[in-house]
């Protein structure tokens, strides 16, 4: 007889395309005291190590006499993003010692590193300026080119293919326009730094970052510390820079008792919620605490578990079930039923490990007919 199958797929976070992500992923524009070369711009690739091809990094000017132009255009095609999917940005980097005065904390045995034509010293603007990531720029965007003739805030032309990422600051000018969905705001001054939360990989979204200034002490000579005080109202306690490295992960708390880490309820409603874990924010049929398991954007109804992406017979007695868009950060297995009416799931015990891009998973089926289902869950 015929095998016969029903299956839901449960994928992690999706980015559209299907294509593995490359954004922004920790910036210092403006270090505390003398930028002595500590400047750097960080990228993450999804998909891990790899050559840059076709992106650059465009600086737009925001200031009133200047709107929509651009300042610095810096080409990437010839880096390398290292084995922990980071390029680490800045002036003589790519030079020993790799990673300039961050040499010491750099692992440089995993990190990429890149030293962008005409990037100097002290590039990166403090402020009323936007980052934006893009690819294939039209070789007619130089310096000085404006994006925005009329300043209504609105790109007249996007001379790219796509817009993978942007980031703005200000220093408080109301007449400033930025360029981005993602303006880092604090109580005062200008952002001295942000760093994208590790579980938020969305391109162009305020949610994904935590920023603050940035001070040195006595344990902490180069500056890296966030300052508690002057910072974004998402800032987790403790955090630092890791220029090179795997982001801060902060710490567990739970202080309204949810289930969900406080960490990551700040990162996408700006506090914790408490009893507003059972709610659906974004109306895309699960629960805020349903998307903390499955590590989707529970303030974006395009992020969430998907139903069946890919589901063939790998050989006899073999599915293969394809989970797209899964996340690093979590486990997933697959369950199966002899009968849906009892509702009784065995699990396989597999607990493979996420790709952020497709997870594989082959099963066997030498029994009779069973029902499949794949799970998500926290490590």
């Amino acid at each position: 007889m015929m095998k016969k199958c029903v299956a839901v797929l449960l994928a992690g976070l999706w980015c559209g395309t299907g294509e593995a992500a490359i954004l922004f992923n920790e910036i210092l524009m403006n270090p505390d005291g003398a930028d002595d070369n500590r400047e750097f711009i960080e990228l993450m690739n999804e998909g891990g190590a790899g050559a840059v091809s076709n992106l650059w990094i465009l600086q737009i000017n925001g200031k009133v006499t200047l709107t929509g132009a651009v300042h610095d255009k810096w080409a990437l095609t010839g880096a390398t993003f290292g084995a922990n999917g980071l390029l680490l940005i800045g002036n003589n980097y790519d030079d020993p010692p790799e990673g300039g005065p961050w040499s010491a904390i750099v692992p440089t045995t995993s990190c990429g590193f890149g030293d962008p034509t005409y990037f100097d010293a002290a590039d990166i603007l403090n402020a009323n300026y936007t980052l934006l990531l893009v690819s294939n720029c039209s070789a007619s965007v130089t310096n000085g080119y404006d994006l925005d003739v009329d300043d209504d805030g609105v790109f007249d032309a996007q001379p790219w293919d796509a817009l993978l990422d942007a980031l703005s600051w200000t220093d408080g000018d109301v007449n400033a326009i930025l360029y981005s969905d993602a303006p880092l705001v604090q109580p005062s001054g200008t952002a001295d730094a942000a760093t994208r939360f590790t579980t938020n990989h969305m391109g162009n979204s305020v949610v994904a970052w935590f920023s603050g200034d940035i001070m040195t002490n006595e344990t902490d000579t180069l500056g890296r510390t966030y300052d508690p005080v002057t910072c974004s109202a998402n800032l987790p306690g403790g955090a630092y820079l890791t220029p090179g490295d795997l982001n801060y992960v902060p710490a567990a708390g739970d202080a309204d008792g949810n289930g969900i880490p406080d960490w990551w309820e700040f990162a996408y409603f700006g506090g914790t919620i408490g009893a507003a874990s059972t709610n659906d924010a974004d109306s895309d049929g699960l629960t805020t605490g349903q998307e903390y398991v499955a590590d989707t954007d529970p303030t974006n109804s395009a992020s969430y578990f998907r139903d069946i992406e890919s589901f063939t017979m790998a050989a006899a007695d073999e599915w293969q079930f394809g989970i797209d868009n899964s996340s690093t950060g979590r486990l997933y297995d697959v369950a199966y039923s002899t009968n849906l009416l009892d509702a009784t799931w065995t699990y396989e015990g597999i607990d493979a490990r996420g790709t952020a891009g497709q997870l594989v998973i082959i099963v066997t089926n030498s029994g009779p007919v069973r029902f499949f289902r794949t799970l998500v869950k926290l490590p």
